[in-house]
């Protein structure tokens, strides 16, 4: 199922194996092929450290406080190198795009999701990775748990150029962020 995704990008670093108990809390709640991912890949990064899958429990609370769902069910799935998240809710791949304030439909379903993503040029587009790579020729690889962000914090569409851009701590940063600017909708 995942053969494409790792022939597209091979390296994929773990940082943690989910328990059975964790990975069955999310049965019926997150996508069937998300789970199969967790349990024989665990949590990790892959696109040279820009997509980070995420353990949803360590993120439930920083996205009550920067987003205004309209459904109880959201769940943090991926956090990007560059502060933003990438979640589920009611049936739907949604990128909370920090950077601009706006919250976009990615993909309906999640069935293809590895595939697409290593085929499609909208998902590049979606995910919005612009100035992440020169950001790591510039600054050097993230750990997990950080992103690239801009500081101080210039508002919406702050990110126009790399050399703007230094190392964060992720949820830390978002958090920050909320405090000055209204959460997404």
């Amino acid at each position: 199922m995942f053969d494409k995704f790792f022939e597209k990008y091979p390296v994929y670093q773990l940082q943690e194996r989910p328990s059975f108990e964790l990975v069955a809390s999310y049965t019926a709640r997150l996508p069937d092929e998300l789970l199969s991912f967790w349990q024989n890949y665990g949590f990790g990064s892959f696109m040279n450290g820009y997509l980070n899958v995420v353990n949803p429990g360590e993120y439930k609370s920083l996205l009550k406080q920067v987003y205004a769902s309209k459904y109880a069910d959201a769940i943090v799935m991926f956090t990007t190198g560059l502060s933003d998240l990438i979640i589920w809710e009611n049936g739907y791949v949604i990128a909370l795009n920090f950077r601009t304030g706006k919250r976009e439909v990615i993909d309906w379903g999640f069935r293809f999701f590895f595939v697409d993503i290593c085929e499609s040029e909208a998902y590049e587009s979606s995910l919005n990775t612009k100035n992440y790579l020169s950001a790591v020729q510039n600054l050097g690889k993230l750990s997990f748990g950080e992103s690239f962000g801009c500081v101080p914090s210039l508002g919406y569409h702050d990110i126009r150029k790399a050399d703007q851009l230094i190392k964060v701590q992720f949820i830390d940063y978002l958090l920050s962020r909320t405090k000055i600017f209204s959460k997404i909708k």
